[in-house]
């Protein structure tokens, strides 16, 4: 859509509306990467090596001296005449993004709807995870919810490349098949550790978007109690884009939050 709006505004406009739109994205692309480097700086110092499946050398000398050069080329474009009125504009539409993604996160936060009470009676169990699903901690909650209800559970894991680790590691040829693998392998897992307690469960793979996974399990299985299972709030993609919120505003049952890495460092 805003391709199109583009269009018509350099024919209707070339020399005000499209001029601002192109010179506004002169410095944007500096943004990006400039933001890029910062992530990569925090979230790399937050992983432990052994986890890092792709290491970048010269860390962190390498990113903070890229850091220091957007940072340079941001200062000398607004030092130069003919780049400062790209660096106003590109800042404007910076601030103009910026204030429209707090004002959603805020209409989003106020809209978010209540977790249902838990009925009586739990006959049927959804769960969604996947990176999660080789903690123990996960294991443990399932368990004490079957020894509490006598449930039946049924586990849905999206197939996305991104939750499993697969689009670090393989090429576009074998991504989706490696992707499956991966996520097929931590389900049987799972599925194992409770039959092997005696628990009533299964599993499918479900479609790479969680949400969509969640919708189409919870159609086929018709649960009285979904779990969502997810990393902590400030290392979920899941939770950045408010998945739990979204299930609890669609599903007509309720929907319990579980973060294993909390009910272990609780236990």
């Amino acid at each position: 859509m805003i391709g199109f709006l583009c269009v018509i505004a350099a024919y209707v406009s070339p020399d005000t509306v499209f001029a601002f739109l192109l010179n506004s994205s002169g410095a944007i692309i500096l943004f990006v990467y400039l933001l890029i480097c910062i992530s990569q700086f925090v979230l790399r110092r937050r992983t432990p090596d052994d986890q890092l499946t792709v290491k970048m050398w010269g860390f962190p000398v390498l990113t903070l001296l890229t850091v220091a050069g957007i940072l340079a080329i941001l200062v000398q474009m607004g030092l130069d005449g003919d780049t400062r009125s790209q660096l106003l504009l590109s800042l404007l539409a910076w601030g103009i993004i910026l204030a429209a993604y707090v004002l959603n996160r805020l209409r989003r936060g106020g809209e978010e709807a209540p977790a249902r009470p838990e009925p009586d009676s739990v006959d049927r169990v959804l769960l969604l995870a996947n990176e999660t699903m080789t903690e123990e901690a996960l294991e443990r909650e399932l368990r004490d919810v079957h020894a509490q209800t006598g449930a039946r559970l049924h586990i849905t894991v999206p197939a996305n490349p991104v939750d499993t680790g697969q689009a670090e590691v393989e090429g576009a040829v074998f991504l989706w098949e490696a992707t499956r693998e991966a996520a097929q392998e931590r389900l049987e897992g799972m599925l194992a550790a409770l039959h092997s307690h005696g628990i009533d469960a299964s599993g499918a793979l479900g479609d790479y978007r969680p949400l969509v996974a969640l919708r189409e399990a919870a159609a086929d299985f018709h649960p009285d109690l979904v779990i969502i299972s997810t990393h902590a709030r400030g290392e979920s993609t899941w939770l950045r884009k408010d998945l739990v919120s979204a299930a609890r505003a669609e599903l007509e049952v309720p929907v319990r939050h579980v973060i294993p890495s909390e009910v272990d460092a609780t236990a």
